[in-house]
């Protein structure tokens, strides 16, 4: 699960039930999630045999959010549903702030945006007011990304830098590269490509100190995005490439807010070159190691060519062209001429800007353009 960064903590019980518990919590982020489960599901019986309702709410909010990441959206709600009503019976702030921060999350994934939110900020609320400050990071991280998704970037900014400080105050450095990798998302969305790299780079090198394979993949995608609408789309293939194999060998799933976000900047890319250059740079991320796509993501090279890893394609008339454009992106293609980042062309249009950013990424497949600059001289 993409924001899945808070501590486990479970019931006072010790023994056997904590044991396979803390065995479930620590190997779902090593990518094995059905050894996770196994053990998840054995510490859930020895605590409802002893009647430790808390290691009982611990153990099926860790399983609810362990199914969201195979998928099963139906069994992971009804687990969280049953965590959070224990939780909250048993008096636990942090299993009962974790579980409504994780249903709001998967609202948010849903579409139900007013869910998400309200979800969010009960949770923010009981952690605050228990001054429990990793379960108010947990929370504001998830009211961020519903901000994000309903194009609240501002909103999104304040709450992740929020997240981030928490995590830091508390040490929580899978807390602060998933924070940082959040940031990166809302830069991205925002066109403000440097800022971008720079977060998703910062964030890479924590992911590769905390040993976490998830959140290497999660900015390997990132990145592939920033350096897509750099130019760099050789490089951003690659990196793309090395992520889904990565993903493929560890059983996570791309994050549902992630592929909401990064969907249209893959699009984009993908449209700047020809499909068999695009497949082969694709397959060479693929061919990577770990460790060796991590050194070329944080790599140099390249980032100073001037041009795209691209066959040069024949340029067509500019009426030609420009009449393959709707009557909106027509609109956004002349603020575009104009210099205006999407977040000012979403101002402009009262739009929101993750719409006007996939205008734009329609507008450069359509006319067959590398980069926004390329708009104003077509």
């Amino acid at each position: 699960m993409r924001r899945g960064f808070e501590e486990g903590r479970f019931g006072p019980t010790a023994g056997a039930g904590e044991r396979f518990g803390r065995g479930g919590f620590f190997t779902a982020p090593l990518g094995d999630l059905e050894l996770a489960i196994e053990h998840l599901e054995d510490g859930l019986a020895l605590y409802r045999q002893v009647g430790d309702r808390r290691g009982v709410a611990t153990c099926l909010r860790l399983l609810g959010t362990t199914m969201f990441e195979l998928g099963d959206w139906e069994r992971a709600e009804a687990l969280l549903e049953e965590g959070l009503a224990l939780a909250r019976e048993s008096g636990s702030i942090r299993d009962t702030c974790n579980a409504l921060s994780t249903l709001s999350y998967m609202a948010a994934c849903r579409g139900d945006l007013e869910r998400a939110k309200a979800l969010g900020e009960e949770s923010l609320v009981i952690a605050r007011e228990a001054e429990d400050t990793t379960a108010a990071s947990f929370a504001s991280n998830f009211l961020a990304v519903t901000a994000m998704l309903g194009g609240d970037y501002e909103r999104a900014e304040t709450l992740f830098d929020a997240s981030l400080d928490m995590s830091r105050i508390t040490g929580n450095r899978k807390g602060q590269a998933t924070s940082l990798n959040n940031l990166e998302l809302v830069a991205l969305c925002q066109g403000d490509y440097a800022r971008a790299a720079k977060l998703s780079s910062e964030s890479l090198r924590l992911s590769e100190e905390s040993l976490d394979h998830q959140l290497v993949t999660w900015s390997l995608d990132a990145l592939a995005a920033v350096c897509g609408q750099q130019g760099y789309v050789g490089r951003a293939a690659r990196l793309w490439g090395a992520a889904e194999v990565l993903r493929e060998a560890s059983d996570f799933s791309q994050p549902p807010d992630d592929k909401k976000v990064l969907e249209p900047f893959l699009e984009a890319a993908r449209s700047r070159l020809d499909l068999a250059t695009f497949q082969a740079a694709w397959e060479e991320g693929r061919a990577m190691t770990e460790q060796q796509a991590i050194r070329y993501a944080l790599s140099e090279e390249e980032q100073n060519a001037p041009t795209l890893d691209a066959v040069p394609e024949r340029q067509q008339p500019h009426d030609e062209r420009t009449q393959r454009l709707t009557a909106r992106e027509q609109e956004v293609a002349l603020l575009v001429g104009r210099g205006l980042t999407n977040r000012r062309i979403a101002q402009e249009l009262s739009i929101s800007e993750h719409t006007a950013a996939n205008h734009v990424g329609k507008i450069l497949k359509k006319l067959r353009l590398r980069s926004r600059a390329q708009i104003s001289s077509s």
